[in-house]
């Protein structure tokens, strides 16, 4: 489900403000074992100059006794560029919710962001949860001030 972008500008003790230049939901759960896709931003226009931050939020991380990657990606015209782990996720059977966030200054141009699971090892089928009494994962995309 695509959550329609709205541009949020705060301007907290006389900055140049936050803006929210994205928003994705993913609401049902995702199984993954080789490397999956979670959920993707849109793409958009970074000024070269400005600091972004990516967040990614799921409510629960079931692995089943099998640990896991979540990798930041970003994706300009189909490039897939890794930009590395977000999370290393240990071999427990679950885990509470998990948020992780990346800031970086993206080169002038478009760009487009995904979170990807991958399992490392082991023989289940791990699962991010979303939906049926949780809340929707997500990806974020905010410019900072």
């Amino acid at each position: 489900m695509l959550i329609p972008t709205t541009v949020l500008t705060a301007t907290p003790g006389g900055g140049s403000g936050v803006q929210l230049i994205d928003y994705v939901e993913q609401t049902s759960t995702v199984t993954f074992v080789g490397e999956t896709t979670v959920v993707t931003s849109n793409s958009f226009i970074a000024d070269g100059t400005s600091k972004y931050e990516i967040e990614f939020f799921c409510a629960l991380v079931a692995l089943f006794g099998n640990p896991s990657n979540l990798n930041l990606r970003e994706d300009p015209s189909g490039a897939n560029t890794d930009l590395g782990i977000i999370a290393q996720l240990s071999d427990g059977s679950t885990q509470d919710a998990l948020t992780v966030s990346r800031i970086l200054i993206p080169t002038a141009g478009s760009h487009q962001y995904r979170i990807t699971a991958t399992r490392v090892s082991g023989s289940g089928t791990p699962q991010l949860t979303a939906g049926v009494g949780y809340m929707p994962m997500f990806i974020k995309v905010m410019k900072l001030g």
